[in-house]
């Protein structure tokens, strides 16, 4: 049981609903990267990820942060442990929904961003997902290379397919900037790393 622990909580759901739950940063954000894409559908109706922090009871509980009812697909991230996948419909009389997180195994699992001379990417945005051409499937994790160009990927489940995505800082005006490289696809290995270059 965890006390005094914080769950970051990512789900996934349509922009308009996300943005009147008060997710409005995470809302802003994807609707940047929707006007500078190809806009085949309305905003309100594009699937969003939009992540929380909760803080865990004495009694190893915590409050999921969206109010409205639906479906909610995502993951539940407590650090030192995997990322586990939720699936379920919201409703003010559900049931408590029980989470089992496992430890995540060592030594690391970790992805190295380079240029291909070698250089390391640093600040580097990374969004790891669901290897699924399904609309809306969930994101894994989102963060950033530190200064020699790692990630960490210790949350992942080893023998996963996992979809990679990477963007660079956004710039000061915060529009989009082209990818530094192409998505790929991995099978996640705990008991190895691997370095990706730019083309």
């Amino acid at each position: 049981m965890f006390r005094d622990a914080t769950v970051r909580v990512q789900v996934t759901a349509r922009a308009g609903d996300l943005l009147r739950a008060g997710y409005e940063e995470e809302v802003a954000e994807a609707r940047r990267t929707w006007e500078a894409g190809p806009r085949d559908q309305s905003f309100e109706d594009t699937q969003v990820v939009a992540t929380k922090n909760s803080l865990v009871d004495n009694g190893g509980g915590f409050d999921f942060p969206l109010r409205f009812p639906g479906e909610v697909r995502g993951y539940v991230r407590v650090a030192g442990y995997l990322a586990e996948p939720i699936s379920f419909f919201a409703r003010r009389d559900a049931e408590p929904l029980v989470i089992t997180v496992v430890p995540t195994p060592t030594p690391k699992a970790k992805i190295r961003f380079v240029h291909a001379d070698g250089a390391p990417f640093r600040g580097l945005r990374v969004w790891i997902g669901e290897d699924s051409e399904a609309a809306g499937h969930p994101l894994i994790q989102f963060g950033k290379t530190d200064a020699a160009g790692w990630y960490d990927t210790s949350s992942l489940r080893a023998g996963a397919s996992v979809r990679i995505s990477v963007a660079h800082p956004l710039a000061k005006d915060r529009t989009p900037r082209p990818p530094p490289m192409p998505p790929f696809t991995w099978t996640v290995r705990h008991f190895e790393t691997i370095t990706v270059g730019d083309p």
